[in-house]
Protein backbone atom coordinates (compact mmCIF):
# COMPACT_ATOMS: atom_id res chain seq x y z
CA UNK A 1 0.00 0.00 0.00
CA UNK A 2 1.27 3.48 -0.90
CA UNK A 3 0.65 6.44 1.41
CA UNK A 4 0.56 10.05 0.27
CA UNK A 5 2.01 12.79 2.54
CA UNK A 6 -1.55 13.69 3.48
CA UNK A 7 -2.33 10.09 4.47
CA UNK A 8 0.77 9.92 6.66
CA UNK A 9 -0.05 13.28 8.26
CA UNK A 10 -3.56 12.07 9.11
CA UNK A 11 -2.26 8.82 10.58
CA UNK A 12 0.25 10.60 12.80
CA UNK A 13 -2.33 13.01 14.18
CA UNK A 14 -4.98 10.33 14.58
CA UNK A 15 -2.53 8.14 16.45
CA UNK A 16 -1.60 10.99 18.75
CA UNK A 17 -5.25 11.73 19.48
CA UNK A 18 -6.00 8.10 20.32
CA UNK A 19 -3.28 8.02 22.97
CA UNK A 20 -5.51 10.00 25.30
CA UNK A 21 -9.02 11.25 24.69
CA UNK A 22 -8.37 14.03 27.18
CA UNK A 23 -5.50 15.45 25.14
CA UNK A 24 -5.86 17.94 22.29
CA UNK A 25 -5.73 16.73 18.70
CA UNK A 26 -2.02 17.51 18.41
CA UNK A 27 -1.21 15.63 21.61
CA UNK A 28 1.84 13.81 22.88
CA UNK A 29 4.29 16.49 21.77
CA UNK A 30 4.47 15.33 18.15
CA UNK A 31 8.19 14.80 17.42
CA UNK A 32 7.93 16.59 14.07
CA UNK A 33 6.68 19.78 15.71
CA UNK A 34 9.33 19.67 18.41
CA UNK A 35 12.10 18.94 15.92
CA UNK A 36 11.14 21.97 13.87
CA UNK A 37 10.81 24.02 17.05
CA UNK A 38 14.41 23.14 17.93
CA UNK A 39 15.55 24.40 14.53
CA UNK A 40 13.54 27.60 14.83
CA UNK A 41 14.89 28.28 18.32
CA UNK A 42 18.47 27.81 17.15
CA UNK A 43 17.98 30.28 14.30
CA UNK A 44 16.29 32.76 16.64
CA UNK A 45 18.87 32.74 19.39
CA UNK A 46 21.90 32.51 17.11
CA UNK A 47 20.85 35.87 15.69
CA UNK A 48 19.84 37.44 18.99
CA UNK A 49 23.05 36.46 20.76
CA UNK A 50 25.11 37.75 17.83
CA UNK A 51 23.24 41.06 17.63
CA UNK A 52 22.97 41.99 21.30
CA UNK A 53 24.85 43.63 22.86
CA UNK A 54 26.96 44.08 19.68
CA UNK A 55 24.64 46.78 18.32
CA UNK A 56 24.47 48.75 21.58
CA UNK A 57 26.31 52.07 21.30
CA UNK A 58 27.38 53.20 24.80
CA UNK A 59 27.16 56.80 23.56
CA UNK A 60 23.49 56.41 22.70
CA UNK A 61 21.15 54.34 20.59
CA UNK A 62 22.21 51.42 18.44
CA UNK A 63 25.04 51.12 15.95
CA UNK A 64 23.35 51.11 12.55
CA UNK A 65 25.91 49.37 10.35
CA UNK A 66 27.56 46.07 11.30
CA UNK A 67 29.46 43.82 8.92
CA UNK A 68 28.85 40.13 8.32
CA UNK A 69 30.84 39.23 11.46
CA UNK A 70 28.81 41.70 13.57
CA UNK A 71 31.68 44.16 13.78
CA UNK A 72 30.73 47.84 13.91
CA UNK A 73 31.41 49.69 10.65
CA UNK A 74 32.37 53.38 10.56
CA UNK A 75 29.08 55.23 10.19
CA UNK A 76 27.79 58.59 11.33
CA UNK A 77 24.16 57.94 10.42
CA UNK A 78 21.15 56.63 12.29
CA UNK A 79 17.78 55.98 10.67
CA UNK A 80 14.55 56.17 12.65
CA UNK A 81 13.40 52.85 11.20
CA UNK A 82 16.53 51.00 12.32
CA UNK A 83 16.54 52.50 15.82
CA UNK A 84 12.84 51.85 16.42
CA UNK A 85 13.06 48.26 15.20
CA UNK A 86 15.85 47.50 17.67
CA UNK A 87 13.71 48.94 20.48
CA UNK A 88 10.84 46.69 19.41
CA UNK A 89 13.01 43.57 19.23
CA UNK A 90 14.66 44.05 22.60
CA UNK A 91 11.26 44.71 24.19
CA UNK A 92 9.93 41.54 22.54
CA UNK A 93 12.74 39.46 24.04
CA UNK A 94 12.04 41.01 27.45
CA UNK A 95 8.39 39.95 27.11
CA UNK A 96 9.09 36.47 25.79
CA UNK A 97 12.00 35.35 27.97
CA UNK A 98 11.70 35.99 31.73
CA UNK A 99 15.30 34.90 32.32
CA UNK A 100 16.58 37.76 30.16
CA UNK A 101 13.86 40.31 30.91
CA UNK A 102 15.99 42.82 32.78
CA UNK A 103 18.93 42.67 30.36
CA UNK A 104 16.83 43.19 27.25
CA UNK A 105 14.58 45.76 28.89
CA UNK A 106 17.72 47.79 29.59
CA UNK A 107 18.61 47.50 25.90
CA UNK A 108 15.12 48.73 24.96
CA UNK A 109 15.21 51.66 27.38
CA UNK A 110 18.63 52.60 26.02
CA UNK A 111 17.05 52.94 22.57
CA UNK A 112 13.98 54.79 23.83
CA UNK A 113 16.24 57.44 25.36
CA UNK A 114 17.84 57.99 21.93
CA UNK A 115 14.45 58.26 20.23
CA UNK A 116 13.29 60.76 22.84
CA UNK A 117 16.41 62.89 23.24
CA UNK A 118 17.91 62.77 19.74
CA UNK A 119 15.37 61.72 17.11
CA UNK A 120 12.42 63.75 18.38
CA UNK A 121 12.16 67.30 17.03
CA UNK A 122 12.03 69.34 20.24
CA UNK A 123 10.97 72.49 18.40
CA UNK A 124 8.25 71.35 15.99
CA UNK A 125 7.49 67.83 17.15
CA UNK A 126 7.56 64.54 15.31
CA UNK A 127 10.52 62.25 14.77
CA UNK A 128 13.25 63.03 12.28
CA UNK A 129 13.74 60.48 9.48
CA UNK A 130 17.47 60.29 10.25
CA UNK A 131 20.25 61.91 12.25
CA UNK A 132 24.00 62.34 11.69
CA UNK A 133 26.84 62.39 14.20
CA UNK A 134 28.65 65.74 14.20
CA UNK A 135 31.58 67.15 16.14
CA UNK A 136 29.18 68.56 18.71
CA UNK A 137 26.75 65.63 18.90
CA UNK A 138 23.81 64.34 16.88
CA UNK A 139 21.88 66.54 14.48
CA UNK A 140 19.06 65.84 12.01
CA UNK A 141 20.36 64.61 8.66
CA UNK A 142 17.86 67.04 7.13
CA UNK A 143 15.48 68.86 9.50
CA UNK A 144 12.83 68.99 6.76
CA UNK A 145 12.91 65.23 6.23
CA UNK A 146 10.08 63.42 8.05
CA UNK A 147 7.96 60.41 7.13
CA UNK A 148 5.14 58.80 9.07
CA UNK A 149 6.34 55.29 8.12
CA UNK A 150 9.29 55.77 10.47
CA UNK A 151 7.13 57.51 13.06
CA UNK A 152 4.71 54.60 13.16
CA UNK A 153 7.64 52.30 13.88
CA UNK A 154 8.63 54.54 16.78
CA UNK A 155 5.07 54.41 18.16
CA UNK A 156 5.01 50.62 17.72
CA UNK A 157 8.34 50.18 19.48
CA UNK A 158 7.65 52.48 22.42
CA UNK A 159 4.20 50.99 23.05
CA UNK A 160 5.69 47.49 22.97
CA UNK A 161 8.46 48.51 25.36
CA UNK A 162 5.84 49.88 27.75
CA UNK A 163 4.11 46.49 27.71
CA UNK A 164 7.48 44.92 28.52
CA UNK A 165 7.88 47.12 31.60
CA UNK A 166 9.74 50.17 30.31
CA UNK A 167 7.66 52.57 32.39
CA UNK A 168 5.24 55.41 31.64
CA UNK A 169 7.82 57.46 29.73
CA UNK A 170 7.77 54.87 26.94
CA UNK A 171 4.00 55.06 26.57
CA UNK A 172 4.13 58.86 26.81
CA UNK A 173 6.56 58.99 23.87
CA UNK A 174 4.36 56.62 21.85
CA UNK A 175 1.33 58.81 22.52
CA UNK A 176 3.27 61.98 21.72
CA UNK A 177 4.16 60.44 18.36
CA UNK A 178 0.54 59.44 17.78
CA UNK A 179 -0.70 62.95 18.57
CA UNK A 180 1.74 64.57 16.13
CA UNK A 181 0.82 62.10 13.39
CA UNK A 182 -2.89 62.70 13.92
CA UNK A 183 -2.51 66.48 13.85
CA UNK A 184 -0.48 66.54 10.66
CA UNK A 185 -0.64 63.32 8.62
CA UNK A 186 -4.15 61.89 8.80
CA UNK A 187 -6.24 62.53 5.70
CA UNK A 188 -9.54 63.57 7.27
CA UNK A 189 -11.25 63.74 3.88
CA UNK A 190 -10.25 60.45 2.25
CA UNK A 191 -8.80 58.37 5.07
CA UNK A 192 -5.37 56.93 5.64
CA UNK A 193 -2.17 58.90 6.02
CA UNK A 194 0.04 61.16 3.98
CA UNK A 195 3.57 59.75 3.95
CA UNK A 196 6.30 62.31 3.44
CA UNK A 197 6.03 65.52 5.46
CA UNK A 198 8.19 68.59 5.93
CA UNK A 199 9.42 69.69 9.32
CA UNK A 200 6.24 71.59 10.12
CA UNK A 201 4.10 68.56 9.23
CA UNK A 202 2.84 69.64 5.82
CA UNK A 203 2.52 66.85 3.21
CA UNK A 204 5.25 66.84 0.55
CA UNK A 205 3.47 66.15 -2.74
CA UNK A 206 5.96 67.61 -5.24
CA UNK A 207 9.70 67.20 -5.78
CA UNK A 208 12.00 68.96 -3.32
CA UNK A 209 15.82 68.97 -3.32
CA UNK A 210 16.10 65.96 -1.02
CA UNK A 211 13.35 64.06 -2.88
CA UNK A 212 14.18 65.04 -6.43
CA UNK A 213 13.27 61.81 -8.23
CA UNK A 214 9.54 62.02 -7.69
CA UNK A 215 9.43 59.41 -4.94
CA UNK A 216 9.50 59.70 -1.18
CA UNK A 217 11.76 58.08 1.42
CA UNK A 218 10.16 54.62 1.04
CA UNK A 219 9.74 54.71 -2.74
CA UNK A 220 6.14 55.93 -2.93
CA UNK A 221 5.34 58.37 -5.77
CA UNK A 222 5.04 61.84 -4.26
CA UNK A 223 1.41 62.69 -3.57
CA UNK A 224 0.35 59.03 -3.54
CA UNK A 225 -0.52 56.73 -0.65
CA UNK A 226 1.11 53.41 0.04
CA UNK A 227 0.16 49.97 1.26
CA UNK A 228 3.37 49.91 3.29
CA UNK A 229 2.61 53.00 5.36
CA UNK A 230 -0.99 51.85 5.87
CA UNK A 231 0.15 48.42 7.00
CA UNK A 232 2.62 49.73 9.56
CA UNK A 233 0.14 52.32 10.81
CA UNK A 234 -2.16 49.39 11.59
CA UNK A 235 0.70 47.53 13.27
CA UNK A 236 1.53 50.51 15.50
CA UNK A 237 -2.01 51.37 16.52
CA UNK A 238 -2.91 47.74 17.24
CA UNK A 239 0.05 47.67 19.62
CA UNK A 240 -0.98 50.97 21.18
CA UNK A 241 -4.49 49.61 21.82
CA UNK A 242 -2.94 46.76 23.79
CA UNK A 243 -0.58 49.03 25.73
CA UNK A 244 -3.03 51.62 27.02
CA UNK A 245 -4.92 50.84 30.22
CA UNK A 246 -7.94 52.63 28.76
CA UNK A 247 -7.71 52.13 24.99
CA UNK A 248 -8.09 55.39 23.10
CA UNK A 249 -11.35 55.51 21.13
CA UNK A 250 -9.63 57.47 18.37
CA UNK A 251 -6.93 54.81 18.03
CA UNK A 252 -9.60 52.09 17.89
CA UNK A 253 -11.42 54.03 15.19
CA UNK A 254 -8.18 54.39 13.24
CA UNK A 255 -7.50 50.64 13.51
CA UNK A 256 -10.92 49.95 12.00
CA UNK A 257 -10.31 52.55 9.29
CA UNK A 258 -6.94 51.02 8.39
CA UNK A 259 -8.38 47.50 8.35
CA UNK A 260 -11.11 48.69 5.98
CA UNK A 261 -8.52 50.22 3.66
CA UNK A 262 -6.38 47.09 3.62
CA UNK A 263 -9.38 44.84 3.01
CA UNK A 264 -10.90 47.30 0.53
CA UNK A 265 -9.07 49.46 -2.01
CA UNK A 266 -5.58 48.17 -1.20
CA UNK A 267 -6.57 44.51 -1.65
CA UNK A 268 -6.29 43.03 -5.14
CA UNK A 269 -7.85 39.76 -6.23
CA UNK A 270 -7.05 36.91 -6.09
CA UNK A 271 -4.92 37.60 -3.02
CA UNK A 272 -2.34 40.36 -3.22
CA UNK A 273 -2.11 44.13 -2.66
CA UNK A 274 -1.60 47.33 -4.59
CA UNK A 275 1.69 48.86 -3.45
CA UNK A 276 0.72 52.42 -4.37
CA UNK A 277 -2.58 54.24 -4.74
CA UNK A 278 -3.70 57.79 -5.46
CA UNK A 279 -4.81 60.00 -2.62
CA UNK A 280 -8.39 58.90 -3.44
CA UNK A 281 -7.35 55.22 -3.23
CA UNK A 282 -7.32 54.44 -6.93
CA UNK A 283 -4.70 51.75 -7.66
CA UNK A 284 -1.48 52.72 -9.41
CA UNK A 285 -0.40 49.87 -11.66
CA UNK A 286 2.79 48.22 -10.44
CA UNK A 287 4.43 45.16 -8.95
CA UNK A 288 3.22 43.03 -6.05
CA UNK A 289 5.28 42.24 -2.95
CA UNK A 290 4.75 38.68 -1.71
CA UNK A 291 6.34 39.26 1.69
CA UNK A 292 4.13 42.27 2.36
CA UNK A 293 1.04 40.30 1.38
CA UNK A 294 1.59 37.54 3.93
CA UNK A 295 2.73 40.03 6.56
CA UNK A 296 -0.52 41.94 5.98
CA UNK A 297 -2.52 38.80 6.66
CA UNK A 298 -0.75 38.34 9.98
CA UNK A 299 -1.15 41.98 11.06
CA UNK A 300 -4.80 42.11 9.98
CA UNK A 301 -5.58 39.01 12.01
CA UNK A 302 -3.77 40.44 15.02
CA UNK A 303 -5.83 43.64 14.73
CA UNK A 304 -9.12 41.74 14.38
CA UNK A 305 -8.31 39.66 17.45
CA UNK A 306 -7.39 42.73 19.51
CA UNK A 307 -10.69 44.33 18.47
CA UNK A 308 -12.48 41.14 19.51
CA UNK A 309 -14.57 41.22 16.32
CA UNK A 310 -15.49 37.61 15.47
CA UNK A 311 -16.97 38.43 12.07
CA UNK A 312 -13.85 40.37 11.15
CA UNK A 313 -11.62 37.55 12.40
CA UNK A 314 -13.41 35.11 10.08
CA UNK A 315 -13.09 37.49 7.12
CA UNK A 316 -9.41 38.16 7.76
CA UNK A 317 -8.62 34.46 8.04
CA UNK A 318 -9.94 34.04 4.51
CA UNK A 319 -7.75 36.91 3.33
CA UNK A 320 -4.71 35.40 5.05
CA UNK A 321 -5.41 32.16 3.21
CA UNK A 322 -5.69 34.05 -0.10
CA UNK A 323 -2.40 35.87 0.52
CA UNK A 324 -0.60 32.62 1.33
CA UNK A 325 -2.10 30.75 -1.64
CA UNK A 326 -1.18 33.46 -4.15
CA UNK A 327 2.33 33.65 -2.73
CA UNK A 328 2.75 29.89 -3.04
CA UNK A 329 1.37 29.86 -6.59
CA UNK A 330 3.13 32.92 -7.98
CA UNK A 331 5.99 33.90 -5.67
CA UNK A 332 7.43 30.71 -4.22
CA UNK A 333 10.30 28.64 -5.62
CA UNK A 334 8.98 25.09 -5.26
CA UNK A 335 12.16 23.59 -6.68
CA UNK A 336 14.77 25.18 -4.41
CA UNK A 337 12.60 26.78 -1.74
CA UNK A 338 12.43 30.46 -0.91
CA UNK A 339 10.14 33.41 -1.58
CA UNK A 340 10.86 35.78 -4.45
CA UNK A 341 10.84 39.54 -3.92
CA UNK A 342 8.09 40.77 -6.28
CA UNK A 343 5.75 39.70 -9.06
CA UNK A 344 4.45 41.60 -12.07
CA UNK A 345 1.14 43.45 -11.81
CA UNK A 346 -0.71 40.58 -13.52
CA UNK A 347 1.10 37.91 -11.45
CA UNK A 348 2.17 36.20 -14.67
CA UNK A 349 5.89 36.62 -14.05
CA UNK A 350 8.43 37.15 -11.31
CA UNK A 351 9.60 40.76 -11.42
CA UNK A 352 12.47 40.35 -8.95
CA UNK A 353 13.63 36.78 -8.36
CA UNK A 354 15.95 37.59 -5.47
CA UNK A 355 15.10 36.25 -2.03
CA UNK A 356 15.54 38.85 0.70
CA UNK A 357 15.67 37.96 4.37
CA UNK A 358 12.37 39.42 5.51
CA UNK A 359 9.88 37.76 3.09
CA UNK A 360 11.31 34.37 4.10
CA UNK A 361 10.58 35.17 7.75
CA UNK A 362 7.09 36.55 7.12
CA UNK A 363 6.07 33.58 4.97
CA UNK A 364 7.39 31.06 7.52
CA UNK A 365 5.04 32.68 10.02
CA UNK A 366 2.13 32.75 7.56
CA UNK A 367 2.52 29.10 6.52
CA UNK A 368 2.50 27.89 10.09
CA UNK A 369 -0.51 30.07 10.91
CA UNK A 370 -2.41 28.49 8.02
CA UNK A 371 -1.30 25.00 9.04
CA UNK A 372 -2.85 25.61 12.45
CA UNK A 373 -5.97 27.44 11.26
CA UNK A 374 -6.99 25.34 8.25
CA UNK A 375 -9.68 22.69 8.70
CA UNK A 376 -8.76 20.95 5.44
CA UNK A 377 -6.42 17.98 5.90
CA UNK A 378 -4.86 18.29 2.45
CA UNK A 379 -4.15 21.98 2.95
CA UNK A 380 -2.68 21.39 6.40
CA UNK A 381 -0.31 18.79 5.02
CA UNK A 382 0.67 21.08 2.15
CA UNK A 383 1.33 24.07 4.40
CA UNK A 384 3.37 21.90 6.76
CA UNK A 385 5.48 20.45 3.95
CA UNK A 386 6.14 23.89 2.48
CA UNK A 387 6.99 25.29 5.91
CA UNK A 388 9.61 22.56 6.26
CA UNK A 389 11.05 23.23 2.81
CA UNK A 390 11.22 26.98 3.44
CA UNK A 391 12.86 26.42 6.83
CA UNK A 392 15.42 24.19 5.08
CA UNK A 393 16.10 26.97 2.58
CA UNK A 394 16.48 29.58 5.31
CA UNK A 395 18.81 27.42 7.39
CA UNK A 396 20.93 26.51 4.37
CA UNK A 397 21.03 29.74 2.37
CA UNK A 398 19.45 32.75 4.12
CA UNK A 399 21.36 32.35 7.38
CA UNK A 400 25.09 32.87 7.81
CA UNK A 401 26.13 29.70 9.63
CA UNK A 402 29.57 31.08 10.46
CA UNK A 403 28.51 34.26 12.26
CA UNK A 404 24.77 34.01 12.83
CA UNK A 405 22.11 36.29 11.45
CA UNK A 406 20.53 36.48 8.01
CA UNK A 407 22.05 37.61 4.75
CA UNK A 408 20.33 40.67 3.33
CA UNK A 409 19.54 38.97 0.02
CA UNK A 410 20.39 35.80 -1.86
CA UNK A 411 19.99 35.10 -5.56
CA UNK A 412 17.50 32.47 -6.81
CA UNK A 413 20.09 29.73 -6.23
CA UNK A 414 20.81 30.88 -2.68
CA UNK A 415 24.10 32.76 -3.12
CA UNK A 416 24.47 35.97 -1.06
CA UNK A 417 24.25 39.10 -3.22
CA UNK A 418 24.27 42.79 -2.45
CA UNK A 419 25.29 44.20 0.92
CA UNK A 420 26.77 41.64 3.28
CA UNK A 421 26.03 43.73 6.36
CA UNK A 422 23.98 42.12 9.11
CA UNK A 423 22.38 45.46 9.98
CA UNK A 424 21.92 48.71 8.09
CA UNK A 425 19.38 51.52 7.80
CA UNK A 426 16.64 49.13 6.65
CA UNK A 427 17.76 45.89 8.25
CA UNK A 428 17.55 45.15 11.94
CA UNK A 429 16.26 42.04 13.71
CA UNK A 430 12.55 42.84 13.76
CA UNK A 431 11.10 40.69 10.94
CA UNK A 432 13.11 37.60 11.79
CA UNK A 433 12.76 37.74 15.57
CA UNK A 434 9.00 38.33 15.46
CA UNK A 435 8.41 35.54 12.96
CA UNK A 436 10.62 33.03 14.75
CA UNK A 437 9.16 33.75 18.20
CA UNK A 438 5.69 33.28 16.71
CA UNK A 439 6.70 30.06 14.99
CA UNK A 440 8.34 28.62 18.12
CA UNK A 441 5.29 29.41 20.24
CA UNK A 442 2.94 27.92 17.66
CA UNK A 443 5.02 24.76 17.14
CA UNK A 444 5.08 24.07 20.86
CA UNK A 445 1.34 24.67 21.12
CA UNK A 446 0.73 22.31 18.19
CA UNK A 447 2.89 19.73 19.94
CA UNK A 448 0.61 19.84 22.96
CA UNK A 449 2.84 21.86 25.27
CA UNK A 450 0.63 23.64 27.87
CA UNK A 451 0.59 27.43 27.50
CA UNK A 452 2.34 27.94 30.85
CA UNK A 453 5.14 25.55 29.84
CA UNK A 454 6.00 27.04 26.45
CA UNK A 455 9.72 27.85 26.55
CA UNK A 456 11.12 30.65 24.41
CA UNK A 457 14.37 31.38 26.26
CA UNK A 458 17.71 30.27 24.76
CA UNK A 459 18.14 26.49 24.49
CA UNK A 460 20.57 25.12 27.04
CA UNK A 461 23.50 23.48 25.29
Amino acid sequence: MTFTPTDLFRLVLAGCALLSSAMPLFAEKSPAYLEENARVMRLLWDELQAAYPAVIDPQGGYHQDLDEAWQVLPSDQRSLVNQARHVWTTAEVALRCPELHDTYLDYAQHGIAFLRDTMWDAEQGGFYWGVDRTETGWAPENPEDKHVYGMFFAVYACAHAYRAGAGPEALELAERGRDWIERHAHDAELGGYFGSLNRAGQPVTQAVPYLSRGRDQIGTPLGAKSMNTTLHALEAYTELLQAEDRPDKLVEARVRELVALLLGPIYAEPGTQHLFLTRAWEPIKGEHSFGHDVEAGFLLLEAAEVLGDEALIAEVRQRLRAFVEVTLEHGYDHQRGGVHETGTHDLEHIADARKSWWPQAEVLNGLLMMHELSDDWDDRARYWATFGQLLDFVATYSVDEAHGGWWNTVDPAGNPVGPRQKTHAWKATYHTVRALFNCAERLQRLAGVPEDEIELCPPRR
